[in-house]
């Protein structure tokens, strides 16, 4: 059990440390001119092509030093606010992102919005990967249409029932390590009972995280799905937070929980003024 519980830790941190390394990498090869795509947006594994206008709350986060490289995936919350995972900010200042609604396809069309301010969780940090949620104030309002639509939050202390259907969306690689696909990709993923979850991830599950599986074990979200949102009948339930590479059999992903004390609260300060 020891030992289990420290693979899985390592597991964790061999993740953001290979994370990092890609980052310096960019970075590295940005400042002596040259370009690395790395794969670091959304992924679906198992997913389908999907439209923007069937899910016009997805937002793109790019980078602007990687000539405006999918990194995360987002949602939008207000015209000028948007939700997305903590550690998509961790590395970076507000000044080197922007946002893409309204498109299909990735890194392309749509309305573009530059951040102006990040409104991280305070407890968040790459060790727990705990409160992974973080709030982007954008420099305009995007103008709402079919294409782009604000969604709702899960209120404080509504939880998800086991075995409900959450529709996770976002760009990315099609298998693990696989080429990105330019159009957005959808998947229903069924919510795991907390015994499941913990089992899974025994020293790493808290009261702000639950866990997703694909029901028939040939897809999943992945960390290169980190921001995205998690939506259960019309509502947000979750952030794509972290897993097990991807689909791997059995072992769900896990996604930051907004109906938690902890994250709600600071997601109401962050939103208080906006």
């Amino acid at each position: 059990m020891h030992i289990k519980k420290a693979w899985s830790k390592l597991r964790l941190i061999m993740l953001f440390t290979m994370f990092r390394l890609t980052i310096l990498i960019s970075l590295f090869a940005f400042i002596y001119g040259k370009t690395i795509h790395s794969n670091l947006g959304g992924r679906i594994v198992g997913g389908i092509n999907t439209t923007i206008e069937d899910y016009p709350y997805q937002l793109s986060v790019e980078i602007l030093s990687q000539n405006g490289m999918h990194v995360c995936g987002a949602s939008l919350l207000k015209p000028n606010v948007a939700l997305t995972a903590a550690h998509c900010t961790n590395f970076y200042e507000a000044e080197d992102l922007r946002i893409r609604a309204g498109s299909t396809i990735r890194e392309k069309g749509g309305e573009t919005a530059h951040v102006l301010s990040i409104c991280q969780h305070p407890k968040f940090n790459e060790q727990t990967i705990d409160c992974d949620v973080a709030i982007l104030v954008l420099d305009r309002e995007l103008p709402l249409g079919k294409n782009i639509q604000t969604i709702t939050l899960q209120q404080e202390d509504v939880e998800v029932l086991d075995g409900a259907i959450g529709t996770v969306t976002g760009w990315g690689a099609l298998h693990w390590q696989g080429p990105s696909p330019e159009v957005l990709q959808k998947i229903d993923l069924s919510k795991t009972n907390d015994d499941f979850c913990k089992q899974s991830y025994p020293t790493d599950i808290t009261e702000n995280m639950f866990c997703f599986i694909d029901p028939e074990g040939t897809g999943d979200s992945c960390s290169r799905d980190s921001g995205g949102p998690i939506v259960v009948d019309g509502v947000q339930v979750g952030v794509v937070s972290f897993g097990d590479k991807c689909n791997v059999a059995g072992v769900p992903s896990v996604y930051a929980k907004l109906s938690s004390k902890d994250i709600s609260s600071h997601l109401k300060k962050c939103l208080a003024d906006l």
